[in-house]
């Protein structure tokens, strides 16, 4: 009985103005529109609705059986099981449309995401790449540089040794590498 009263308040802190309807435009609220919370509670409550029909229904069947009713009483009672299950098959209609349709948004929000997340990996890639360009672009001009400043050295050392009288040693010719 709790989840019943659960219900209730539901309908009387929401307004009992009919599901999904929006209280400023006076229409229905699309299933985007609608909290995800409020139409979980909306499949909550129609369940627990349809449960206490069916009590109700296996309360008028066993009414029905351990009284004694008169052909009036009886022709009603079968009205309202006809009554009864019509609206239980209304009620669990509502429910698949609903359960389809929140099933479909949440199709679309996962494909959503995997675009969005696909996008940002794409662009971090991208930028990853243009680093690495960067860095190797910095990397060979630095070894430009120490490359010609080596060499600027070995001319110094070279003409300061001729300077100083070590030019009638051997000279070893060593080749020169590319450390590129």
């Amino acid at each position: 009985m709790a989840s019943l009263t659960t219900c209730h308040s539901w309908r009387v802190t929401h307004g009992d103005r009919g599901e999904g309807q929006n209280p400023k435009a006076g229409g229905e609220l699309s299933l985007y529109e609608r909290p995800r919370v409020t139409s979980v509670q909306l499949l909550s409550c129609h369940t627990q609705h349809l449960r206490h029909s069916l009590a109700l229904q296996q309360g008028l069947v066993n009414m029905c059986e351990s009284l004694r009713l008169d052909e009036a009483q009886e022709a009603e009672c079968q009205a309202l099981r006809l009554q009864l299950q019509q609206e239980m098959e209304l009620l669990n209609a509502y429910q698949s449309k609903i359960k389809m349709q929140t099933e479909a948004q949440h199709e679309r929000e996962l494909q959503k995401l995997e675009q969005r997340v696909s996008l940002r990996r794409a662009h971090l890639e991208q930028k990853i790449e243009e680093e690495l360009a960067a860095l190797q672009k910095e990397r060979s001009e630095r070894i430009k540089i120490l490359l010609e400043r080596q060499e600027r050295e070995t001319e110094t050392f070279d003409m300061e040794s001729l300077r100083m009288g070590f030019g009638n040693l051997v000279t070893l010719d060593f080749p020169k590498e590319d450390y590129r």
